[in-house]
């Protein structure tokens, strides 16, 4: 599965490192930006992350000098930054001559996300107790409050609650809580339910959270998630606007 990163969005990879020594971790995806006239995206270039040591990569290749359960790869809020000329960019999106509002609704859960492997997604299943954040990329969304109020409520229907939400002219981003419910049958969920929308889904990234909800904020996200659940129309308010 392929990697799509906003400019500013924050990643997180962690592993279980079992000896020290020269490692090659590589990334294949796009990183994203929107502009005036659409969206662009750039394959993803090492100088775009941090190694397990907190410095700059300037290839795949870094040397890892502990063991045990570590960040090998890290992004936050655009940094770290390279000349955005040096990347590769093209245009991915149609030009956009009247900006979509993004929408948003819920409260968002802050963490580093990792990316669940193609084994788990294949195999495996949601885990009651941790939450999870599904980036959903379309060939366009014309009405992004619909398309969040039918993402929720198709998949609470089938058992799956959503703690937070939001969607702009391309991209659905939403956090769900574990049911638990295998990913071999969740996943499909999300373009069936957004077809009836007549919105194609083009692609969907699956991270698991890690160390964003202290103790004080479980009762705030079970009130999140009633609030979803009992008044999924305030979907239509816009959070804010590009």
């Amino acid at each position: 599965m392929s990697l799509m990163l906003d400019w500013d969005e924050s990643f997180s990879m962690q592993a279980n490192v079992t000896s020290s020594g020269p490692q090659r971790i590589a990334l294949r995806g796009y990183v994203t930006e929107r502009r005036p006239d659409g969206l662009y995206a750039a394959p993803l270039l090492p100088q775009l992350f941090y190694g397990a040591d907190g410095t700059q990569l300037t290839s795949w290749r870094q040397y890892i000098s502990g063991t045990g359960s570590q960040t090998i790869l890290s992004r936050s809020g655009g940094q770290p930054s390279i000349p955005k000329e040096e990347l590769y960019w093209r245009r991915v999106g149609n030009t956009v001559s009247a900006p979509v509002g993004m929408y948003s609704v819920g409260q968002r859960i802050p963490g580093s996300l990792q990316p669940l492997s193609q084994v788990t997604l294949s195999t495996g299943e949601t885990e009651k107790g941790k939450y999870y954040e599904l980036h959903i990329d379309t060939d366009g969304i014309t009405d992004p409050s619909k398309a969040v109020e039918a993402l929720i409520v198709g998949l609470r229907n089938h058992g799956v609650e959503t703690v937070w939400a939001s969607a702009d002219a391309r991209r659905i981003n939403i956090q769900i809580a574990g049911s638990p419910m295998a990913w071999a049958a969740l996943i499909p969920l999300v373009p069936t339910i957004l077809s009836v929308l007549g919105i194609v889904v083009t692609l969907v990234a699956v991270y698991v959270i890690f160390g964003g909800v202290p103790g004080w904020a479980f009762g705030l996200l079970a009130i999140g998630i009633l609030f979803l659940t009992i008044v999924p129309t305030l979907i239509k308010l816009p959070d804010r606007r590009y």
